[in-house]
């Protein structure tokens, strides 16, 4: 069995990430959050870049909120800083907006407002999957995850 310090390292292959970042999930500890940003910032590849960013909040907690707003403002693929801000989102619906308000009527944020509208329980489970369903336009899109969201 891997340390944490080897999977980490695998981590930067494009062979071994997937792995990696799955065994991360079950033995990772908050401990391991700083060298998992540190890889974060060297990979290209924006899905294992999302889903560390998932593994990075799971693991922090909310100690993972200044990294996920870094991630916000950087020139990150869209779709990472996106999960950047659905993290944010979950931990203390803060900080995840951009400093151009003018970018809030924009779709891709759009479906950020009507999930931060529903965990505050502002729009009911139905009504936030109708809108998705009626938003999304090609399977993964930024709506699609939330046709069914988690309870």
């Amino acid at each position: 069995m891997q340390t944490s310090a080897e999977l980490i390292a695998d981590l930067r292959s494009d062979l071994t990430s997937w792995e990696a970042a799955e065994q991360l999930w079950t033995m990772g500890t908050a401990a391991d959050v700083p060298a998992i940003c540190e890889v974060f910032w060297e990979l290209k590849s924006w899905p294992i870049r999302a889903e560390l960013l998932d593994l990075i909040r799971k693991l922090a907690k909310s100690d993972a909120c200044d990294f996920l707003r870094s991630v916000v403002r950087s020139r990150s693929h869209y779709m990472v800083r996106y999960d950047a801000c659905r993290n944010l989102i979950d931990l203390e619906g803060d900080g995840w907006q951009p400093s151009d308000r003018r970018l809030l009527r924009s779709d891709f944020y759009q479906s950020l407002i009507y999930y931060e509208k529903f965990l505050r329980g502002e729009i009911s489970r139905e009504t936030l999957s109708e809108t998705a369903r009626q938003r999304t336009k090609w399977p993964g899109d930024h709506w699609r995850w939330l046709t069914e969201p988690a309870q």
